[in-house]
């Protein structure tokens, strides 16, 4: 049987019956649960958390290794459970830090409860009694190990801002932390990762073009080129419906949306790569390893990480730092193949002469010279 308190129903209003400020609670609880039911709708697992914020919006601290220090500038958030709350300027939150012996990684969790109210406000002098004239929700951070960072456990009114480390019996605040939000462009530090994606992307088109049109006009026609030019051909082709997009609306989505493209492109990339498989997968992956500054095994490596990658809001940064490792790599890899004069040249070792010196001959007691044949060293 559903407890009828945990549902906040709505009031019965009858004429005559006696009222308190506990039947208008319980009707605004009524319309708190509603909207929330309505808002959560449109939340998902993907899409809750920050709706607008200015950039340096938290500022954390630790203070002595002892407690950790909280403070926010004005910042909108959607929780997962639908309910939306502006926090408003100054508002600060301290916690005591775990105590631990052992190294471990830690998250900042902020709590709310939309049917705990806390007065807020300046009392005004003409009332009486004295009052403070508003209410907010309750808020809390509290501080969870790694493993406690499940959706089941922190339930549908939390948001994860912030992660700690405890390493060589000292704190440290991960300032590479991205909170997660509602838009690409509700967070400055998501935004500035979408502008790097865009940079990478763009160049990663403009180099494929390039390649392609060179192996066309050198009518290079050896393994190597074919397989490159395939798989150049595909990204153009990829980025050709996926490009405009990406920089027009890509900043209003979800930014689970720019892992995707970039896990699209890997994908496609290692699909091409494998087609190779016995034809040349093997000495393709060899090539761009020794033309490219790639350590043997890395691109690959960097491919397999990101499409095996399993999303999680609430640690975009792990997903946004694999994407644009390996859109480094790529960009990096036809950056240098783009340059070259011709595909699949084996790099040349230096090599130098050494030609041996004239030997003496005495033949019935005449000198002949005789000239030995030059050898070829590699050099050492």
């Amino acid at each position: 049987m559903v407890n009828e308190n945990d549902m906040f129903l709505p009031v019965n209003w009858v004429d005559g019956m006696n009222i308190n400020k506990k039947h208008f609670i319980a009707q605004e609880n009524s319309f708190i649960k509603k909207s929330m039911g309505v808002a959560g709708l449109s939340v998902s697992p993907l899409n809750f958390g920050l709706v607008r914020s200015e950039r340096d919006f938290l500022w954390m601290d630790i203070d002595n290794d002892i407690q950790l220090l909280v403070t926010f500038k004005p910042v909108e958030i959607v929780f997962p459970s639908g309910f939306h709350y502006a926090i408003a300027d100054g508002k600060e939150f301290k916690c005591d830090l775990p105590k631990t012996e052992s190294d471990a990684i830690y998250y900042v969790v902020l709590s709310i409860d939309p049917f705990s109210r806390q007065p807020v406000g300046m009392a005004d002098v003409a009332e009486s009694p004295v009052r403070k004239p508003f209410v907010a929700p309750e808020m809390n951070i509290s501080i969870l190990e790694e493993d406690e960072l499940s959706e089941i456990l922190l339930g549908q009114n939390h948001l994860v801002f912030g992660r700690i480390t405890k390493m060589d019996a000292s704190w440290s605040i991960d300032s590479d932390y991205i909170i997660a939000s509602r838009f690409i462009a509700s967070n400055p530090d998501l935004f500035d990762v979408y502008k790097q994606v865009e940079t990478y992307i763009s160049s990663i088109e403009k180099f494929s073009s390039s390649i392609i049109n060179k192996i066309r006009l050198k009518k290079q026609d050896n393994p190597l080129a074919k397989a490159l030019n395939e798989i150049c051909c595909k990204l153009l082709d990829f980025l050709s419906v996926t490009l405009s997009r990406y920089r027009i609306a890509t900043p209003y989505d979800y930014p689970v949306e720019m892992v995707i493209l970039v896990m699209d492109l890997a994908r496609m990339v290692k699909n091409s790569i494998d087609g190779w498989q016995g034809c040349g997968r093997d000495e393709f992956l060899t090539y761009i390893s020794d033309w490219c500054n790639i350590n043997e095994g890395e691109f690959e490596d960097a491919l397999n990480q990101l499409i095996k990658h399993h999303y999680d809001h609430n640690k975009i940064s792990i997903s946004v730092d694999k994407a644009v490792r390996l859109l480094s790599l790529l960009e990096q890899m036809l950056q240098i193949l783009s340059g070259l004069d011709y595909i699949g040249k084996k790099i040349e070792t230096d090599l130098f002469v050494k030609e041996e010196t004239l030997m003496e001959e005495e033949i019935e007691g005449t000198t002949t010279a005789k000239k030995k044949r030059p050898f070829f060293f590699g050099k050492e």
